[in-house]
């Protein structure tokens, strides 16, 4: 008999509980599905309200903890933990609020934003990368991470601005 592989959905309900007794924070049944949904329905991008009406509408929340309607407190706090236990990453991209996406499993990527219809393009740039470690190295800083944030207009709306 062979034994049941992890998904990453468990995988990541279990990191985050080994994060969060780790740490001394509770850790409850919320956090942890909450955690898990985020992992299993994977939304691209999402701030605070977008996984808060994601949540609420998915009907394994509503079976889950009938009786117990999901907070907005308590999804700010279970996202910021999340961000801390190296599950989700944060960014302010632009203006609006902070937006979150999965980090667990996916490979360090950066961002260019359509400043005209909004749409988000993610890449790859091992060359920036290696700037930024090698600028952290000579000021002796120890690297964690980086971001790099592009604005501009996608070749659509850039079309559009000419016509």
């Amino acid at each position: 008999m062979s034994a049941k592989v992890e998904t990453e959905a468990e995988r990541a309900r279990r990191l985050f509980a080994e994060y969060l007794r780790g740490k001394g924070h509770h850790v409850t049944k919320k956090r942890l599905f909450m955690a898990e949904e985020i992992f299993r329905l994977k939304p691209r991008h999402f701030d605070a309200e977008a996984i808060l009406e994601l949540l609420r509408r998915e009907g394994r929340w509503r079976e889950e903890f009938d009786r117990f309607p999901l907070s907005r407190a308590t999804v700010y706090r279970t996202l910021d933990l999340m961000v801390r236990a190296g599950l989700l990453s944060k960014s302010t991209m632009d203006e609006g609020p902070a937006r979150y996406e999965v980090k667990l499993g996916r490979q360090h990527h950066h961002h260019m934003i359509c400043e005209g219809c909004g749409e988000i393009v993610e890449f790859v740039d091992w060359g920036h990368e290696h700037l930024v470690r090698q600028a952290a190295a000579c000021r002796g800083w120890q690297f964690v991470d980086s971001e790099l944030i592009i604005h501009g207009l996608c070749p659509r709306c850039k079309g559009q601005r000419r016509g």
